[in-house]
């Protein structure tokens, strides 16, 4: 860390997961660490796999690979920490991984490049424990259920549509101690709607 010369270099090259197209370049889209495990989990882009490094055992090996959706993006956690939750914004929809298990649990579609950021999870007076993603090419929030032990019903699935004032969202964010989620939208087609920002009520599931 001292000197953040590399250690190792590992290929994230390959095809993709769906047509096993070789691919000349595959990017990484997103790194994130678990909260259970010594692993980091990233997105790798064009393939549309998710892969899980070991960072606990030397030479920091690519343990598994697996295959999800294209083209991946930006992604978080769900409130237990077990659950990656990531973009695949070409194909618009939502994934969800199992981090614990290492495997796929599901997609689902929630509007036209959904792009979360990192992302928001809150407890909905409704449906629970939810997350939510805001678009780049819809002005839609979308809130989806994520407590698959206590609200199954409802989990992996668009719970809410809330119409927002323009498209070209990239982030949205909130804090347990508040009652509000925040959202921006940098890449609005409306000039004047790049320098806003939204903020939706958490009790009453609406903008403010």
């Amino acid at each position: 860390g001292l000197t953040l010369e590399p250690l190792v270099v590992h290929s994230v090259e390959g095809s993709t997961y769906d047509t096993n197209e070789p691919l000349d370049e595959v990017r990484v889209a997103s790194i994130i660490a678990s909260h259970f495990a010594p692993v980091w989990v990233m997105a790798l882009k064009e393939s549309g796999h998710v892969a899980i490094v070991d960072y606990s055992q030397a030479g920091f090996p690519m343990t598994s690979r697996i295959p999800t959706e294209r083209f991946l993006h930006d992604g978080g956690w769900d409130h237990t920490g077990r659950y990656f939750l990531v973009a695949a914004n070409d194909r618009n929809r939502m994934a969800v991984i199992d981090v614990q298990d290492q495997t796929l649990v599901t997609t689902f579609e929630t509007g036209i490049k959904p792009h979360p950021g990192r992302g928001a999870n809150w407890e909905d007076p409704e449906f629970g424990w939810v997350n939510a993603t805001t678009h780049i090419g819809q002005g839609l929030l979308s809130v989806y259920g994520a407590d698959p032990v206590n609200n199954p019903d409802h989990a992996w699935q668009v719970v809410r549509e809330v119409t927002i004032p323009g498209t070209g969202s990239l982030f949205l964010k909130t804090h347990p101690n508040s009652p509000w989620v925040w959202m921006d939208t940098p890449m609005n087609n409306n000039p004047e709607g790049t320098r806003q920002v939204c903020v939706y009520s958490k009790a009453e599931g609406e903008l403010d």
